[in-house]
């Protein structure tokens, strides 16, 4: 049990989530642009959506849908993190975004 325990631990510390770093709840998506939404979204979904595209920052709204851009939006647009309370539609342990609000992550290679 205690192997398996580890194991776990160890891939779960090993996940591409890992490369996403939380920057906060926004009111406005800046120059983040729409990727459309998808029923089984999820941070790590949106990740590999942007990473694709070369993207550096990724934002999830409304539980569903994906943003992508290279830039922040701006810091007066802040909201606090209750806001997006929003539950990602395919990974419902996270959230993605709320009504009006942007869940916002720097994405890629973070040591």
């Amino acid at each position: 049990m205690k192997f398996q325990l580890a194991g776990l631990i160890f891939a779960v510390a090993l996940s591409p989530v890992a490369a996403q770093k939380y920057e906060g709840c926004f009111g406005t998506p800046g120059s983040l642009e729409s990727q459309g939404v998808y029923p089984y979204q999820s941070p790590g979904y949106c990740e590999k959506e942007c990473t694709n595209q070369g993207s550096s920052v990724m934002g999830l709204t409304g539980g569903d849908a994906c943003y992508c851009g290279n830039e922040l939006p701006p810091k007066a647009s802040a909201k606090p993190d209750s806001k997006c309370n929003v539950m990602c539609a395919g990974w419902p342990v996270d959230n993605c975004g709320g009504n009006g609000a942007w869940s916002v992550y720097s994405i890629g290679s973070q040591s």
